[in-house]
């Protein structure tokens, strides 16, 4: 799905890049020049091609674990960024925890709301 269509578009912005780089180039240092950041296109295609192949494995990994139900749970970080839970594992007494309380662990927890972004499961 979304992450194919991201390569895609990575894809196309590379080849973009290698076809008007020397057009470019004069945009980045003429009239350009502010909005260099969003003409460095061999940049943008690095951060979709690496955020597609996050979006593949996570989803790959989210159909397998449906197939083989090994417990894994999908959340969405602020509600755009798919995130794998464990849904199910060894408490300290032996008993399970579901990923609902994996969620409210300080560790994960901190480590989500310190980047200031929130959990929301679908």
């Amino acid at each position: 799905g979304v992450g194919v269509a991201m390569y895609v578009v990575a894809i196309s912005v590379w080849k973009m890049d290698v076809h008007y780089c020397r057009t470019l180039r004069d945009l980045r240092s003429g009239p350009m020049r502010a909005t260099s950041v969003l003409l460095e296109l061999h940049a943008w295609w690095h951060v979709l091609a690496g955020l597609s192949t996050y979006l593949i494995i996570v989803t790959l990994a989210a159909v397998r674990s449906d197939v083989t139900n090994s417990g894994m749970d999908v959340y969405y970080v602020a509600g755009v960024f798919p995130l794998l839970v464990a849904r199910k594992t060894h408490g300290a007494n032996g008993g399970r925890k579901k990923s609902e309380d994996l969620l409210k662990s300080p560790g994960l927890r901190n480590r989500i709301t310190a980047s200031g972004m929130r959990l929301r499961s679908r």
